[in-house]
């Protein structure tokens, strides 16, 4: 764009833009012109000498104003979007639909896959498997019979020596002492 297009789109109603000497603020047209050509003040100058917020104001008055591009854009209406919404989930639910019929069909073929391999593979894998952990089983049973051979099972009792000896009943103290509560 442009310097003076880009003065020419300038609001003289916006004190943003003008400053207090009623020329244009040269921030606000080096935006407008963006960054093709760094502006100056005395570019500005250069373009139209004679341009100031006054004048904008009197002829913007006497002029239809310039269409800001903008106006140029077509914008849809809701019924316009309305139906490209429609459209779009028409075609949704047919690319939905075309999607579970593959998926349905991968399923049948990799079932007839499955149904169509050897089975007695897998039962051979699995009384195989079940053989080896009834080898697995013996050894362990082989190695607790190793360890205990050697010990005595009186070894073992895991009651205290007084249980033990409560458990004989001889004559004399049949009962487990007590220790009386009484001062």
């Amino acid at each position: 764009m442009e310097i003076k297009e880009a003065l020419q789109l300038l609001d003289h109603k916006n004190d943003e833009q003008w400053t207090s000497d009623g020329v244009p603020l040269v921030s606000v047209v080096q935006e407008l012109v963006g960054d093709t050509i760094t502006v100056h003040r005395q570019m500005i100058t250069d373009v139209d000498p004679s341009f100031t917020r006054e004048s904008t104001s009197s002829s913007s008055s006497l002029e239809d104003p310039q269409p800001s591009g903008l106006e140029d854009v077509i914008t849809p209406t809701k019924k316009d979007i309305d139906l490209q919404i429609n459209d779009l989930q028409i075609d949704k639910d047919h690319i939905d639909k075309e999607m579970a019929l593959l998926i349905r069909e991968r399923d049948r073929l990799q079932m007839l896959e499955y149904k169509g391999q050897n089975t007695e593979s897998d039962t051979k894998a699995t009384m195989e498997f079940i053989k080896s952990q009834n080898k697995l089983r013996a050894d362990r049973m082989a190695t607790r019979r190793s360890i205990l051979k050697n010990i005595d099972p009186s070894d073992l009792d895991p009651r205290s020596p007084i249980d033990r000896a409560m458990e004989r009943k001889t004559a004399r103290g049949t009962q487990r002492p007590v220790r009386s509560l009484s001062r």
